[in-house]
């Protein structure tokens, strides 16, 4: 039960959470991270897993997943240097994931807690036994900007690749899918945010190019399969909002939905019969 301490104390400490996230790319970013590893974890679930930021009456309050099967994962994160358990002003580190610990077990629900920090040289990596049964630690490194953040970290480049339905997508690629994860996410009240809410948002957002794992496929005219599997050393697949192709072992290329339509009549119109023929057509 909260005391009248506890409920002035998770007051500041609230507003203090809501100020300091205006701007806070550190947050805003293991955010995106979290959220591509969801989509990747959980395709069938998207309505069900539930985030919500910046948590009022919670002691560790940045980040909050709650899963399909009840279980809630809270995450603390900082982005500070010198981060020891025994951190803060009024109340420590330590204190803190205590008394969240004690909140969640009095109500019997599932849990885990996270403390997420981006300077490697803190000594947190040894939980105190007080909270080490429910308690994590986990580094994740901290980057001004996104590019700089997905050109230096592997996990989170990692995390992008897994929800792109490019199969070998460069860069640039990735960072367009970060990017409007970044966008839709920083939209959004980031309160009880279905996973299926962002998945829609994403879906709705007027810009071709974007391809996600959860992007629908679309249909291949057999009449143009037949004339594409006649086309000596040319292969080909689509897979969510584009087609690719590959020539011989070093020409290949994409063509995205709305582009593709069109040039699927060209070559229905054309029945080309090489790939010089082809090519031409797109």
């Amino acid at each position: 039960m909260l005391t009248t301490e506890d409920l002035i104390y998770l007051e500041n400490k609230h507003r203090g959470g809501i100020n300091n996230a205006k701007g806070n790319s550190y947050e805003v970013l293991y955010a995106v991270y979290k959220i591509a590893l969801l989509l990747s974890l959980y395709p069938e679930n998207y309505e069900e897993i539930i985030l919500s930021s910046q948590i009022k009456d919670a002691f560790v309050d940045d980040l909050l997943v709650r899963h399909y099967c009840g279980k809630r994962d809270f995450y603390q994160l900082k982005n500070t240097t010198c981060l020891t358990w025994q951190s803060g002003s009024s109340h420590t580190l330590e204190y803190d994931f205590k008394r969240q610990m004690e909140l969640i077990k009095g109500n019997s629900k599932i849990f885990s807690l996270f403390l997420v920090y981006s300077d490697k040289n803190s000594n947190v990596t040894s939980i105190p036994d007080s909270i080490s049964d429910c308690t994590q630690t986990e580094y994740f490194p901290y980057f001004s900007d996104l590019n700089r953040l997905l050109m230096e970290s592997s996990v989170f480049k990692n995390a992008i690749f897994q929800i792109s339905a490019y199969p070998f997508p460069q860069i640039d690629k990735l960072f367009s899918l970060a990017s409007m994860l970044l966008g839709v996410w920083e939209s959004l009240d980031k309160e009880n945010v279905p996973l299926s809410k962002i998945v829609q948002k994403i879906k709705d957002y007027p810009l071709s190019g974007n391809n996600f794992i959860f992007d629908e496929s679309f249909e291949i005219n057999k009449e143009a399969m037949a004339i594409f599997n006649k086309i000596s050393d040319f292969t080909y697949v689509n897979i969510g909002a584009a087609f690719y192709w590959k020539y011989k072992e070093k020409d290949n290329g994409e063509i995205n939905k709305a582009s593709y339509l069109s040039f699927e009549r060209e070559v229905l119109k054309h029945q080309p019969t090489n790939f010089d023929e082809l090519e031409s057509l797109m």
